[in-house]
């Protein structure tokens, strides 16, 4: 395991980490919960899964690839925060900020509404930072 790069120079974290008040404050606070390039990795990994799933989902019809498709969107990024940053996914620390926090009040099933963002912005960030791993765009962590 190598270890986790430093924080960027001269960039400061949000004024209140808890709520972020723009996208822009949100994603440098994402940046900064994703400074292993492994981590980036597994999110990037994660998607391509659910992509995958979903596309069997639609071309064979297979409800077991629609079910396994927000585990493989979600269990990889969980366990790149984990093994290599070392810290706790959005969803579990400010579920309002994540898509998966949306879709379980939106389901009813229970869990806090913290005030601590835009559902899709930890979904749009996610998607930003794959991109540029890909090479569409700059690297977010450069900066």
């Amino acid at each position: 395991m190598t270890s986790t790069p430093p924080r960027r120079a001269g960039v400061e974290p949000p004024m209140n980490p808890e709520r972020p008040a723009t996208f822009d404050e949100f994603y440098r606070l994402y940046l900064d919960q994703h400074r292993h390039p492994a981590t980036r990795a597994f999110h990037l990994a994660a998607k391509v899964l659910m992509a995958g799933a979903l596309a069997v989902a639609v071309l064979q019809p297979s409800w077991l690839a629609l079910l396994a498709a927000p585990f493989l969107g979600v269990l990889p990024c969980w366990l790149g925060h984990l093994l290599f940053d070392r810290n706790q996914p959005t969803s579990w620390t400010r579920p309002s900020s994540s898509l998966l926090g949306t879709l379980r009040r939106k389901l009813r099933l229970g869990g806090r509404d913290d005030g601590g963002g835009r559902a899709w912005w930890s979904f749009v960030a996610d998607l930003r930072m794959c991109a540029a791993m890909l090479g569409f765009g700059a690297d977010p962590l450069q900066r």
